[in-house]
């Protein structure tokens, strides 16, 4: 699909609505978008209702206009697998619960940042990239100061 995000490359972590809608509309706009699911599992919104031919609908909505993978990013292996495909994309959509996977390591840094896209991540991992996603409600509640690097 053309559309004035063509050429733009967006790696979709994130699960149930919020998330992979966003991503959704980066792909309506012509954005090639990666999805990525848990294998055996999928997306929660899969067992979302009503459904039609035993798929769910809400899935079907949400997830238009991408491609898909699955990934078990809870095993080191898929966290190395993440790591290569950061620096492939310009931009990242998650919706972790606070502290995962930002905190701990998990993504190889353990810089605190708000600001998440997929510059952050790969400028994190020595790559770079284009675009960040705007501030976002961290757990600690709405703070513009936590936007920046520390």
């Amino acid at each position: 699909m053309s559309g004035p995000l063509d050429g733009l490359r967006v790696l979709d972590l994130a699960t149930i609505i919020a998330g992979p809608f966003a991503a959704t509309l980066l792909a309506d706009y012509g954005a090639d978008v990666l999805k990525v699911e848990l294998p055996g599992v999928g997306d929660g919104a899969r067992n979302f209702g009503p459904f039609r031919d035993g798929k769910s609908l809400w899935w079907k909505v949400i997830n238009r206009n991408k491609k898909f993978m699955t990934l078990d990013m809870r095993k080191p292996e898929g966290v190395a697998l993440v790591k290569k495909l950061l620096t492939r994309f310009d931009v990242v959509v998650e919706n972790f619960r606070p502290g995962l996977p930002r905190s701990g390591g998990y993504w190889g840094y353990t810089s605190r940042w708000c600001c998440f896209g997929a510059d952050r991540h790969a400028e994190a991992l020595g790559g770079d990239g284009r675009l960040t996603c705007s501030p976002v409600i961290n757990s600690e509640g709405p703070s513009r100061d936590d936007c920046n690097p520390r």
